[in-house]
């Protein structure tokens, strides 16, 4: 239960865990959101130093642990020395930045466990696009499953546009339920530069396949889309009938 430092606070040590293990949390509205479980042999707290911004998250015993701290003033001369490990820190921080987006997602960090996600973080590739850009073809043959990291997208059927899609949205898992991939329903564009965050077809299905509370989610969500899609035909039915 004891806290080794709190989100905001300034980074003045990273830290080895030796023995026990810490739980990484961000606190968002006055509440904690759980972002990862450190054990043994892990690291923490070198971002802050890295980037010279504030802690980003709250780290706080989950068991009577040893840790190893290591002075803000070594790293930095460690990381001046050393053109490599600085390399590999600024990639760790992009890498903890993804996995912490992915798991605040609630529609689909919260089915993944900790390796999963880990496996996962490996898997997605970023995608830039600018505004006006196509990502899917409404009919076009459907081979990536997306989630938004940063700006807003349209969804357009028939040229009528549905919905707009927000950071935390994903798209393109209707589509790729069935192997082989069915043909995607929307057509998706931009409407400011955006990041996307991007998993090939057969990793996804691969995912469905192990976390089948996650294929569940998406094939409720289908359901739901047809469901909408359906009222209108029965709307326009009902009124010819009692006419």
């Amino acid at each position: 239960g004891e806290v080794v430092f709190q989100q905001g606070d300034a980074g003045d040590q990273m830290y080895l865990v030796y023995s026990g293990k810490m739980r990484v949390l961000q606190e968002e509205d006055g509440e904690e959101q759980p972002l990862n479980v450190l054990m043994p042999g892990e690291h923490f707290g070198e971002l802050a130093l890295v980037s010279g911004q504030p802690r980003n998250a709250t780290v706080r015993a989950a068991a009577d642990s040893t840790l190893i701290s290591v002075p803000a003033s070594s790293v930095t001369s460690l990381l001046e020395a050393n053109d490599d490990l600085r390399k590999y820190f600024e990639s760790y921080g992009d890498r903890i930045e993804l996995w912490n987006f992915i798991k605040l997602v609630d529609r689909f960090g919260a089915h993944l466990k900790r390796e999963q996600l880990r496996h996962l973080v490996d898997q997605f590739q970023p995608v830039e696009l600018p505004e006006g850009a196509c990502v899917t073809e409404q009919n076009g043959t459907a081979s990536n499953f997306y989630l938004i990291q940063s700006g807003r997208l349209k969804a357009a059927r028939d040229g009528q546009t549905h919905a707009t899609l927000a950071p935390g949205d994903t798209f393109g898992a209707g589509s790729l339920l069935d192997d082989p991939p069915g043909k995607s329903r929307w057509t998706i564009t931009t409407l400011e530069p955006v990041k996307l965050l991007e998993l090939r077809a057969k990793d996804f299905q691969q995912l469905l396949g192990e976390v089948p509370s996650l294929r569940k989610f998406f094939e409720e969500q289908l359901a739901h889309y047809r469901a909408d899609e359906a009222a209108p035909h029965f709307e326009s039915i009902s009124g010819i009938e009692s006419s």
